[in-house]
């Protein structure tokens, strides 16, 4: 996403949010469907638990770089 911000020409801010965005961890809803339509709950806590943990590191990186 950062990568195609910097080929094509768009707005810097709307380029920083969109990046953050897709940065973001998993929703907790994910947790909530899976468990409501008795898919792998537990893949999607882990999941979540993961992306969490990967975005406290990298989330701060990419703010500093946008």
């Amino acid at each position: 996403m950062a990568a195609l911000f910097r080929l094509f020409p768009v707005d810097p801010v709307l380029a920083a949010a969109a990046v953050l965005a897709t940065a973001m961890p998993s929703a907790v809803n994910n947790f909530i469907l899976a468990r409501g339509m008795g898919l792998d709950s537990d893949y999607a806590s882990e999941i979540i638990a993961a992306t969490v943990i990967l975005s406290s590191v990298t989330i701060p990186l990419w703010i500093s770089w946008v």
